[in-house]
This record gives structure tokens, C-alpha cells and sequence, in this order.
């Protein structure tokens, strides 16, 4: 198994039934037994067969209730896995999970969409760096930034190495033309010479 495609296995799934079971049996057995027991308290009655039906009514309700929430909570738990999961194996920045509620999978919900948030923001300023806009900076929340200090610590380098290129090139130019105004005077010498070494040789005809 790859270390980012997670599957779970028979033991994480007998895991979670067994978590489930567990729960679902205490709330089953526990309720109804506290409900017909404080029936008992407040009416006195000891009749067995209200106590089996109170209990019994008790126990259906907690159960059903329970089936509902573990079947609840499981199906939010698998939508934020595989949204986790698309953005891991082939990074897709385009997930996002429903974050109704107020409990533990709905904060979890909404942190994963502000991750998603923050990480299409990241994507988009680097996609203007890639386009050449090397004025872009990404905010860094704190000192543990290490993606945000990394690609702002990229974008100066790239800026600082294509200011050297454009001074190089300056100079490069200056220094070709130094060069060609030395290469006119040089041939401007050069005819300079010829023309005394004409007039020297006709002077000794």
C-alpha cells in the first residue's frame, strides 16, 4: 500500500463495527433500563409488562437513533476522505465538503475547505509568477509558514537572478561597443599608415 492511497483493511473496518456495536448495544440496554426504572419511580406502578414495553419502546428509539448517527457520521467521515484523498493522489484543488452543523466533523469539514482556500491562493499567485509577474508575494500566517517562505524566497531569487542577466547584459552591450569604436580607430590608424607609407615610397622614386 502507497503511503498516500490509503485503503482501509478488514481490521479498520472491524475496528469501527466493533466501536459502533458497543455503542449502540449501551444505548440499547443502558436507556431502557433507566427509563422503566424512573417509570417505576414516578408512577409506582410495578406491572412487569408496562416496564417490558416502556423499556422496550426505549431501547427501539435509542437504536434507531443510534443507526442514524453512526450512518450519519460515517458518510460525512468518507466525504472528507475523498476529498483528501483527490487532492493527495492527483491534487486537485477543486474539493470541498459540506460544513453544516456544529459538531466535530463539521469543524473538520471546515478547516479542510479553508486548507483547500488557502492552497488554490497559493496556486493562483504562483501561476502569475510562472507568467512572469515577479511582484507577487504570498502572506505568511507564522514563522511555520514553510510553503509560503518557500516560494516567496523562490520568486526573490528568480527576481534577483533575472536583474543580474539584465545588468550583465548592459554591460555586455557597453563593452561591445567600446570595442567596436576600438576596432574604428584601429582601422582608421591602419589607413592612416598606408597612406604615409604611400607618400614615403613616391618621395624616394
Amino acid at each position: 500500500m502507497q503511503q498516500n492511497d490509503y485503503r482501509m483493511n478488514l481490521r479498520d473496518w472491524l475496528s469501527q463495527i466493533k466501536v459502533r456495536v458497543v455503542g449502540l448495544v449501551l444505548a440499547a440496554v443502558l436507556l431502557p433500563i433507566a427509563s422503566s426504572l424512573a417509570w417505576d419511580y414516578w408512577t409506582g406502578n410495578q406491572d412487569w409488562r408496562i416496564r417490558v414495553a416502556v423499556s422496550t419502546l426505549t431501547g427501539g428509539i435509542c437504536l434507531a437513533l443510534g443507526v442514524w448517527e453512526a450512518l450519519r457520521i460515517g458518510r460525512r467521515a468518507q466525504e472528507v476522505g475523498l476529498a483528501a484523498d483527490a487532492f493527495a493522489n492527483r491534487g486537485d484543488l477543486s474539493q470541498k465538503v459540506s460544513s453544516r452543523g456544529r459538531d466535530e466533523l463539521a469543524w473538520t469539514a471546515y478547516s479542510f475547505n479553508r486548507m483547500m482556500k488557502r492552497l488554490n491562493k497559493i496556486a493562483a499567485l504562483a501561476e502569475r509568477a510562472a507568467t512572469g509577474d515577479l511582484t507577487v508575494r504570498i502572506d505568511e500566517k507564522s514563522q511555520d509558514d514553510r510553503l509560503a517562505y518557500s516560494l516567496n524566497g523562490m520568486i526573490a531569487n528568480l527576481r534577483d537572478l533575472i536583474g543580474q542577466v539584465v545588468a550583465n547584459a548592459t554591460s555586455l552591450s557597453a563593452a561591445s561597443g567600446q570595442l567596436a569604436a576600438a576596432a574604428d580607430q584601429a582601422g582608421k590608424a591602419a589607413q592612416h599608415i598606408t597612406i604615409t607609407i604611400q607618400q614615403l615610397s613616391l618621395i624616394h622614386i
